[in-house]
């Protein structure tokens, strides 16, 4: 248990069975786990993330306060979301519940079971929306951007990727090729006078996993393991970025 309670960002969603009603339960149970809920968004729906991740999904997101520790209300989240028939099958499956840890206040770690803030939350379109309503002034203790800040950037156009040089075919899917920029290392662009780096993200490959974040401005790396690893994740990331996410009436 923390000393004192702090506040925390929550992503919720699914895209199996009554997905409104279930996100209601899920924020009414938190408190018996003593994690009181501040404030919830409204219901977002957005396209399915992965291949195999079923049809479009219903999100949204809540700021929370607890004295757990990190890895405890990771463990909470986890009992909620098979409390309501979370199963676990395949990544980016199909689920009635997915609760995922974004932020505890502007803490910063990595472990096995463990990345805050969430990795991926800078460059979904599904996480940071709903996340505008609640928390739009909360500063991402690694970028160094707020959240109004990474959504007003993702909506650049047009969205510039830098690509190793030895990189292979970047894949764009045609949906997304009016709306994306791909440049080799060495050919970006040079920023207008006034303005950020261009670059919305760089893709490189490494002999690592993904990494977290640099504690940078701009612009934000993304390591992978190998080329396959790249053209799997620039599609990843464009799909996040750049996929419809609107409020909705739940169903």
């Amino acid at each position: 248990m923390l000393d004192t309670a702090a506040e925390c960002l929550i992503g919720l969603g699914g895209n199996i069975g009554p997905v409104a009603r279930t996100i209601d339960g899920a924020l009414a149970v938190l408190p018996r786990y003593g994690v009181d809920v501040l404030a919830v968004s409204r219901l977002y729906r957005s396209e399915a993330m992965g291949t195999h991740a079923g049809g479009s999904f219903l999100n949204a997101a809540a700021r929370v306060r607890t004295s757990l520790e990190p890895h405890a209300l990771l463990g909470v989240l986890q009992t909620v979301e098979e409390t309501f028939g979370r199963t676990r099958e395949s990544h980016w499956g199909p689920r009635t519940l997915d609760l995922d840890l974004l932020a505890c206040a502007d803490r910063v770690m990595e472990t096995e079971r463990l990345i805050l803030p969430h990795p991926g939350m800078w460059y979904r379109r599904f996480v940071l929306q709903p996340l505008q309503e609640i928390a739009g002034p909360w500063r991402h203790p690694v970028c160094r951007q707020t959240v109004d800040d990474l959504l007003q950037r993702m909506d650049r156009r047009p969205m510039l990727v830098e690509l190793p040089e030895h990189a292979g075919p970047q894949n764009v899917p045609d949906r997304y090729a009016s709306a994306v920029c791909i440049c080799r290392s060495g050919e970006v662009p040079e920023p207008a006078a006034g303005e950020d780096d261009p670059v919305f993200c760089r893709l490189q490959t490494a002999d690592v996993s993904p990494a977290h974040l640099p504690a940078v401005r701009t612009p934000f790396r993304i390591e992978c393991r190998d080329e396959a690893a790249l053209q799997e994740m620039l599609q990843g990331v464009l799909a996040a970025a750049l996929s419809t996410c609107r409020p909705c009436v739940a169903d």
